[in-house]
């Protein structure tokens, strides 16, 4: 099954024969067979698409991403046969209100944090220099203290639990990135994390990933039947995908940075995010997408992986499971 994303400007997405075809300036540059196909995503202006195309990819529970200027999805389309289960819903909004969110939040926060911790790793056992091996160690030691501060529960029945976990958060992404800068695993632009309107081809490259992260997860929550919009520990606003950014979290270090910080030689050659630079990104996430991995006694995709891991909250929002994230080894 294939996830397909469409960066050339003035394409048209087209049907022929239960296939879909991909044409530029009239030459024809890709053909996929639907029935292979799980998201469509567009990141490009100027793209045509045939209303033949979305009835068919309708039909068959294919979810259609558009991503603007920046990289950020604007609009999703999906079918009305969306397996969207209104008592689930219900027990969403219920849990949401309940004194058990907050222990929810702490796992997607302690997932976040392990698995920086993990990149750094990961790329800290290549390193040659002896300064840039310690920031990594003492990157690692300090993230090991947030760690060990979120694990105690004592604080998840304070008042404030929310803004003290979003601290840590914000305190262990400072550590993280700081050690990313200081180490060089980015090219020397890189000054810092940056995410709407950023003018350096590392961060738009940053932010082109988590948009196609996010397409990932949104076709999944709407699979699961969950509300995107109602999330656990990040805001509620209008048109805010709170529930999408809250599982996005788990993520973002390993299949985001891991995939972009691997394009180091690329981009120290680009001031900006060209076409070609931003088809390697998308190539990167879905590949990482496509690796397999153990899970549960099994080696899965990712992608399948997530689906489950989504599914999984579905049991833990109904008290019938326990959300257990994943903590990718390096």
């Amino acid at each position: 099954m294939k996830h397909l994303t469409i960066t050339t400007f003035g394409a048209y997405i087209g049907l022929e024969s239960k296939r879909l075809i991909i044409k530029d300036k009239e030459k024809i540059v890709g053909e996929y067979p639907i029935s292979r196909l799980k998201s469509l995503q567009i990141a490009s202006s100027g793209v045509a698409i045939s209303s033949n195309v979305l009835y068919e990819l309708s039909l068959r529970g294919v979810s259609v991403f558009f991503l603007d200027f920046r990289s950020i999805p604007v609009l999703a389309l999906s079918g009305t046969q969306q397996h969207a289960v209104v008592e689930l819903r219900k027990q969403q909004f219920k849990f949401s209100e309940s004194e058990s969110v907050g222990e929810l939040c702490q796992k997607f926060i302690l997932a976040k944090i392990k698995n920086q911790r993990a990149v750094l790793l990961y790329f800290g056992k290549s390193l040659k220099e002896e300064y840039k091996q310690n920031k990594i160690q003492n990157a690692v030691a300090s993230l090991d203290s947030s760690l060990k501060e979120l694990k105690n529960a004592n604080w998840l029945s304070s008042f404030n639990w929310r803004e003290r976990l979003m601290g840590v958060e914000g305190g262990s992404a400072h550590i993280y990135w700081e050690a990313i800068r200081e180490s060089q695993l980015l090219p020397a632009q890189f000054t810092g994390r940056k995410g709407r309107g950023a003018g350096d081809v590392v961060n738009q490259a940053l932010n082109l990933g988590y948009s196609i992260l996010m397409s990932y997860i949104w076709n999944a929550v709407i699979k699961s039947g969950l509300e995107p919009y109602l999330g656990f520990f990040h805001v509620v606003r209008p048109g805010r995908p709170a529930l999408i950014l809250d599982i996005m979290e788990e993520y973002r270090a390993w299949v985001v940075d891991r995939s972009v910080i691997k394009l180091r030689p690329l981009l120290e050659k680009e001031d900006f995010l060209g076409p070609g630079l931003k088809k390697r990104v998308i190539e990167e996430i879905h590949e990482t997408f496509s690796k397999k991995y153990y899970f549960f006694g099994k080696n899965l995709k990712l992608e399948t992986m997530l689906q489950r891991q989504v599914y999984r909250l579905c049991g833990h929002i109904y008290g019938k499971k326990k959300y257990k994230p994943i903590s990718f080894k390096w």
